[in-house]
């Protein structure tokens, strides 16, 4: 098949992981081979010691640095134009549609103002940018225009979004401001029936929420697939993790100034003061600058 795939000698597959999470990656690597991995010609694993998974999953080493800063360690590291992003949680689920991601890239090619195709349905809508294929434009103003879902990325452009600073978190609430600041396309697929890779995606949590195992999704998983793994080391996501969820305001402060300047901070206070005191209903910052003209 991949002399069928013209587009795939531009394409690396980046898997992001540390070593924290060493125990999914034999799992992971299970899952991908199973359903059509092993067709990719390029495919790495970030984590800070550099680990591989033989055969066909080479390590690259990142150190112990910041996630932002690994992350750049990593990116400078992809040869290829394209890049799909993957996590170490993103367990496969069905065959891989090879050929879909080859006209992705191929559409890619042929519009160089396109950035990212996310295979997220939750994107807010733009508008209708390739019906056949299921694919939407991101609004300017969307949450999550960045996001670590799966997805297909322009390597300089994913890498152009980090800087040191960044963690997955405070990268998709707030360094998003980036992407809408940006004049770059951003794509998504509309429907997740249509998405070439099926990872689990729902709104209840998959995989590993949190550092935990989700036991209704990977317990029936595993056993579907044979798969043995000692779940106690990690435990199980439960209520009661609940409690300890959440971004500390002073962090958000620190990582809006330091990424994005005095200016979007203040617009931030501006925002909180609208919401908590003045009670104007704004379902995330991005509609109050877009509100605001900024």
């Amino acid at each position: 098949m991949t002399n069928q795939l013209k587009n795939y000698q531009d394409l690396s597959v980046l898997i992001n992981s540390c070593d924290a999470y060493q125990d999914l990656w034999e799992p992971f690597q299970i899952l991908f081979n199973k359903f059509g991995g092993m067709t990719f010609e390029n495919v790495s694993l970030n984590s800070e010691s550099g680990g591989s998974i033989k055969p066909n999953i080479k390590g690259i080493q990142t150190g112990h640095g910041s996630y932002g800063n690994r992350m750049i360690k990593a990116l400078t590291r992809i040869d290829r134009e394209f890049v799909l992003i993957l996590l170490d949680d993103f367990f496969i689920r069905e065959a891989i549609d090879h050929r879909m991601l080859d006209q992705l890239i191929g559409l890619m090619k042929e519009d160089p103002s396109i950035a990212c195709i996310s295979f997220d349905d939750n994107l807010q809508f733009g508008r209708v940018y390739n019906e056949a294929m299921h694919l939407n434009v991101t609004a300017q103003y969307a949450p999550y225009k960045l996001n670590l879902q799966a997805g297909l990325w322009r390597t300089q452009d994913f890498l152009s979004f980090w800087d040191d600073a960044d963690n997955p978190w405070l990268w998709e609430l707030f360094g998003n401001i980036k992407a809408v600041q940006s004049k770059k396309t951003f794509l998504y697929i509309s429907d997740l029936n249509y998405a070439p890779i099926k990872y689990g995606k729902n709104s209840g949590g998959w995989a590993v929420y949190r550092g935990k195992w989700v036991e209704e999704d990977v317990v029936p998983l595993f056993k579907t697939h044979e798969i043995e793994i000692d779940f106690s080391k990690r435990g199980f996501f439960t209520e009661d993790d609940m409690q300890s969820l959440g971004i500390p305001m002073k962090l958000k402060i620190k990582y809006i100034y330091k990424k994005l300047g005095v200016g979007v901070l203040l617009r931030y206070f501006q925002f909180l003061v609208s919401k908590t005191i003045l009670k104007r209903t704004y379902s995330s910052f991005e509609e109050f600058l877009e509100r605001k003209g900024k």
